[in-house]
């Protein structure tokens, strides 16, 4: 059985080829209600802002997160990491 840290690095994972494939579906499962999104330019994107633009045009041939940290406090997890 995985670590808890083990579990969340195979979910960022798998949301980052979420991202990368545009999988709209997937993320109407996995993501919260009130998610947001950072994105590069500055923006906040809430949960529909983000599939919308997840469902649009795919501009991402390649997703890559580095410097993954995550902290596990009692029953919540902080992942920060730099994607490019």
């Amino acid at each position: 059985m995985p670590s808890d840290a083990e579990a969340l690095r195979e979910l960022n994972d798998s949301y980052l080829d979420s991202v990368r494939m545009g999988d709209v579906d997937r993320f109407r499962e996995i993501l919260a209600d009130d998610f947001l999104c950072s994105a590069a330019d500055g923006s906040v994107l809430d949960k529909q802002d983000f599939l919308d633009l997840t469902a649009g045009p795919r501009t991402l041939r390649h997703l890559s997160a580095g410097d993954v940290r995550i902290r596990v406090l009692g029953e919540v997890a902080i992942i920060h990491a730099a994607t490019y």
